[in-house]
């Protein structure tokens, strides 16, 4: 409560306004506060990543089809059936 009283005399007062320099739009204030974009190319190196990642799971995917279906006719041409 005493907190309160220490700011008694302003808390009722106009806000403040420079007559040199005109408020600034809340775009440009957010602008002063959006975190500093060190790391530029980012994005594009994670798309790349991502891109890779991609073609390596298709390729290990492709070749265990490949693996599966050379067992399957492996099988097959032995004469080895599911059922035996």
């Amino acid at each position: 409560m005493d907190e309160i009283k220490k700011y008694e005399n302003i808390i009722n007062m106009e806000h403040p306004t420079s007559k040199r320099h005109p408020r600034m739009d809340a775009i440009n204030r957010a602008a002063q506060f959006a975190p500093f974009k060190a790391l530029t190319g980012l994005e594009d190196d994670i798309e790349d990543t991502a891109t890779q990642k991609a073609e390596d799971v298709a390729n290990l995917i492709q070749r265990e089809m490949d693996d599966d279906y050379m067992e399957y006719l492996h099988r097959e041409n032995s004469g080895f059936t599911e059922s035996e």
